[in-house]
């Protein structure tokens, strides 16, 4: 390896790098940026791999430069660093904590350069090597489908957190109702700051927001133009593509500064032929004639150079063009179907978590004495729920919709509710005690959907909990002549699909020892046991924890 092979990166913020500089530079190392801004700087370090470290400082007080060398050691400890500087050598070790690798003043020369190069070729070298194995000698190549399911792995990590299977299956259209369910929530907690605190309402709200954020990060990604992401994505995991593009600056680089040198010989050797023109004495003429022999030997030089690269441009670019055009109709499909997949994904599980929202929150609010109050103040008619709620909100407080956006909110949310019906099988003895039961529940929960079973009508029971009607079961501890676990063995039994299980609460009424009765309960996983007297509260608490 040699020191053309490595990469040198210069912040020069005060803009003191004279041409003559530049093309020394851009001879002496592989690949060569020159940045004005710490900013830049990072993203050059991000885009390429760098070696060694150009800074040119000017001043010491309030320093941007020497801000961003220690920002940039900090990252790269052992970069190797060249300061090109005209402050004191005592006031730059007052400053910089760390030792540099050398030190030149702003106005430097190619030999003055050289001599340090030569000095550190060594370190440069060893630090060059070291980090093209810490990356590998060249970049993994990833093949099509790997490429892309390494783009969106984090969207996959993302919602495997969320375990979309583990959410409840019914649904919300959240870019239908979100308006409304937000609207809702912001009146409530301003009516009530209590149901803020709401610690499973909270926690759904969260979840919503935090499943939004992603979503959106999501499609930023995806929205992008497709040839961008081609690129990004998959091109640049192709060692092929990564050396013709590193080349293509290379070469374009270089002939940047040789052009803006041969501006500077040209007006050189304009200067040289008057000096020639009006020189009084002999000798004076012949030395301005041999500069300008010398500096138009190396304008037809880099001339020259400049022909043989544009040539080699010409067959870069058509390389480029062949690696660009291999792959790209596969990627955009295969690329367009992942992007599909997951931005479905999101949808549902938005839609799912936007559910569990709503369902919260009216809870919370038809627990809170607060809302309740607000409501009758309102004169809010009909039943306390959210579809009571919409119907007041579209006609009231939300007038920019249209009529015709309104019908359809309204229509969409009595459909939704149904749709989305959480059934409970009350199981027990007196159809009086179930009833006060069923009236709580339905009253606590606009989507609860309450059946009554006795022992004389338990055989309709199993037949419609068999199919997996009910997500929950709620039964006495003793039924007819059954103990309630006898019961759920016999249902379990009965079940065409194990997935069917329905989640199971306890009603201790009835046995003699319910201190027994609850330990059993317990050992055989139930998820609550409730006992008399049965209130609001138990069971919002209840629908909450179970939910």
């Amino acid at each position: 390896m040699t020191l053309k092979e490595c990469n040198l990166i210069v912040l020069d913020k005060p803009r003191a790098l004279s041409s003559e500089q530049e093309v020394y530079l851009v001879d002496q190392f592989g690949l060569f940026f020159v940045h004005h801004s710490f900013e830049s700087l990072l993203s050059g370090f991000k885009s390429h791999p760098m070696d060694m470290i150009l800074l040119v400082l000017e001043a010491l007080g309030g320093s941007e430069s020497l801000s961003a060398l220690k920002a940039i050691k900090g990252m790269y400890p052992e970069i190797p660093i060249l300061l090109a500087t005209d402050i004191a050598p005592d006031e730059i070790d007052k400053s910089i904590p760390f030792a540099l690798a050398g030190m030149l003043p702003v106005a430097w020369q190619g030999d003055r350069f050289s001599e340090v190069l030569r000095s550190q070729e060594s370190s440069i070298l060893r630090y060059a090597k070291k980090e093209r194995e810490r990356r590998g000698d060249a970049p993994q190549e990833l093949g099509l489908e790997e490429s892309i399911a390494r783009f969106f792995s984090h969207t996959k990590e993302k919602l495997a957190a969320f375990d979309l299977e583990a959410e409840s299956g019914k649904r919300f259209n959240y870019p239908l109702m979100k308006r409304f369910i937000h609207t809702a929530y912001n009146n409530f907690i301003e009516v009530d700051p209590k149901i803020r605190s709401i610690r499973k309402l909270t926690e759904a709200k969260d979840r919503l927001s935090e499943a939004l954020r992603l979503q959106i990060l999501l499609k930023k990604r995806i929205d992008v133009s497709i040839e961008y992401n081609y690129e990004e994505v998959y091109l640049k995991n192709q060692p092929a593509y990564i050396d013709v593009i590193q080349k293509l600056e290379q070469t374009l680089r270089k002939m940047g500064v040789y052009r803006k040198e041969m501006g500077i010989l040209t007006s050189q050797m304009e200067r040289f032929k008057e000096e020639m023109k009006h020189a009084s004495d002999p000798s004076l003429k012949v030395e301005a004639e041999q500069s300008f022999k010398n500096a138009n030997r190396r304008y037809v030089d880099r001339m020259h150079e400049i022909k043989q690269m544009q040539e080699s441009l010409g067959v870069m670019e058509a390389t480029k063009e062949e690696l660009w055009k291999r792959d790209f109709e596969a990627f955009m499909r295969v690329f367009k179907e992942e992007a599909g997949k997951y931005e479905r994904e999101y949808e549902e599980l938005v839609d799912a978590l936007a559910y569990r929202f709503d369902r919260f929150l009216w809870i919370a609010a038809r627990e809170s004495r607060l809302v309740r109050e607000y409501f009758e103040k309102g004169m809010i008619e009909g039943v306390f729920s959210s579809k009571t709620y919409l119907e007041y909100y579209v006609k009231h407080l939300d007038k920019n919709l249209s009529s015709k956006a309104n019908r359809e909110l309204i229509r969409y949310r009595h459909k939704m509710e149904e749709e989305n019906a959480i059934h409970v099988a009350l199981v027990g003895n007196v159809t009086e005690d179930l009833l006060q039961d069923k009236r709580r529940l339905e009253a606590t929960d606009g989507y609860i959907r309450v059946s009554l079973y006795v022992p004389q009508t338990l055989e309709n029971f199993f037949e419609e909990a068999k199919e997996g009607k009910y997500e929950i079961v709620m039964m006495e501890d003793v039924v007819g002549r059954w103990l309630f676990f006898q019961l759920w063995k016999r249902l379990k039994e009965s079940l065409v699909d194990s997935s069917f299980l329905p989640k199971q609460v306890l009603l201790v009424r009835h046995y003699k020892d319910p201190k027994r009765i609850r330990e059993k309960a317990l050992s055989m996983r139930w998820e609550n046991i409730l006992t008399p007297p049965i209130t609001r509260e138990k069971l919002k608490a209840l629908l909450l924890s179970i939910a």
